[in-house]
C-alpha cells in the first residue's frame, strides 16, 4: 500500500469533513477542513484510476513508487491544481464551471497555510458553500457514491437543499435574461428580423461544416430566445473507437456544451450550469470525419506516383 492508495484516501476524506462540520459553520476551520476535505477526496478520485496519477513526475522514483517498487524516502505529490485539472479528464461532468469553484477554494486554502494572510475570517458560506457541494457531489458520484457517505445523512439533505437552491437561483436569472433578448429582438421590424435569422442560420453551418478537428465540434439548436438556428459548443470529454469508412476514418465526439451564440438575437450563454438550467446541459456527440492519410500523418508526394507532363508548355 502507498501514500496515495484510493481507500486511506476516501477514510481521511470523510475524517476531514468530519472535522469540518464539528467546527462553526460561519467559522475560519469550517472553511479549512472543507477545502482540505475537497482536495483529498479529488486526490480519492484520480486514485481510483490509479496512485501514478498522484505522483510528482519530475522525481522518476515517485512513480516507480506508486506501482509499489522501489523505496522513497519522502514521496512527493502533484499539486491540488494538477488533482482537479486531472478531475476534468476524468469526470465527464467535472467542467470548467467546478474546476474554478475548487480551485477558488484551494487559493484561499493556501494562502492561509502558507501566507500572514487570514481569507477565511469573515468567509460567509453564502460565497461558497453551494459551489463546493456541487464540486464534492460530481466527485463523488463518478465514483458510484452518494453525500451522505462523505457528510452523514443530515448534512447530506442540506447539502442537496444549498445545491437545488442554487441550481434554481440560475435557472431564474437566465430564463429573465432569454426573455430581455426576446423582448429586444420583437421590437425590431419584420424586414430586419428576417435578415438576421437568415445570416445568422447560415453563419451556424458554416460553423458546422468547417471543422478541422474535434475539439472545434459544436452543434446547431434552436436559439431559446428567438428560435432561430445558434451554435452551441462545449468541453471536449472524449473521442470514439476509430471506424473505417468509405473515404474516410469516422469517430464519434462526445462533448459536454459550456456555451450557446446566437447570431440572430444576441444571446449568448456561458457555462454549463447555466445550459443545465435551461434543459440544455446533456452531452452531445457528433460525428468527425478525418481523411485516412491525415489521420494517420502519411505524408503525400505526387511526385512518387505520377510521371511528369512533357511538351505541353
Amino acid at each position: 500500500m502507498t501514500i496515495w492508495d484510493a481507500e486511506q484516501l476516501w477514510e481521511k476524506t470523510r475524517l476531514y469533513a468530519a472535522r469540518a462540520a464539528s467546527e462553526e459553520q460561519e467559522g475560519p476551520l469550517f472553511a479549512l477542513w472543507s477545502a482540505m476535505a475537497m482536495e483529498l477526496l479529488g486526490r480519492t478520485v484520480v486514485a481510483n484510476v490509479h496512485p501514478a496519477l498522484l505522483a510528482d513526475p519530475q522525481n522518476p522514483d515517485n512513480l516507480m513508487y506508486a506501482f509499489g517498487l522501489g523505496q522513497v524516502r519522502k514521496p512527493r505529490s502533484v499539486p491540488a491544481r494538477t488533482v482537479f485539472h486531472r478531475c476534468v479528464v476524468i469526470i465527464d461532468d467535472f467542467t470548467d464551471e467546478e474546476l474554478k469553484s475548487a480551485l477558488a477554494l484551494i487559493e484561499l486554502r493556501n494562502e492561509e497555510l502558507h501566507s500572514g494572510g487570514v481569507p477565511f475570517e469573515g468567509l460567509k458560506t453564502a460565497s461558497w458553500l453551494a459551489g463546493y457541494y456541487r464540486v464534492c457531489e460530481v466527485m463523488l458520484r463518478s465514483m458510484d457514491r452518494e453525500m451522505a457517505d462523505m457528510f452523514g445523512d443530515e448534512q447530506a439533505a442540506a447539502a442537496e437543499q444549498m445545491i437545488a437552491g442554487a441550481a434554481e437561483q440560475l435557472e431564474s436569472e437566465v430564463r429573465e435574461y432569454i426573455a430581455r433578448q426576446a423582448r429586444a429582438f420583437t421590437r425590431r421590424d419584420a424586414k430586419e428580423q428576417a435578415r438576421l435569422r437568415k445570416a445568422a442560420t447560415q453563419h451556424s453551418e458554416v460553423l458546422a461544416n468547417e471543422v478541422i478537428s474535434p475539439h472545434q465540434m459544436g452543434n446547431v439548436v434552436a436559439c431559446p430566445a428567438c428560435e432561430t438556428d445558434a451554435w452551441m459548443t462545449g468541453d471536449f470529454v472524449r473521442l470514439g473507437e476509430p471506424v473505417a469508412d468509405e473515404d474516410a476514418i469516422v469517430q464519434e465526439v462526445i462533448k459536454i456544451p459550456t456555451r450557446l451564440e446566437c447570431f440572430a438575437c444576441g444571446l449568448e450563454i456561458v457555462g454549463h450550469g447555466r445550459l443545465h438550467a435551461i434543459g440544455l446541459g446533456g452531452l452531445f456527440a457528433k460525428q468527425f470525419r478525418e481523411d485516412p492519410a491525415s489521420y494517420f500523418d502519411i505524408e503525400f508526394d505526387p511526385s512518387e506516383y505520377y510521371e511528369p507532363d512533357y511538351g505541353n508548355e
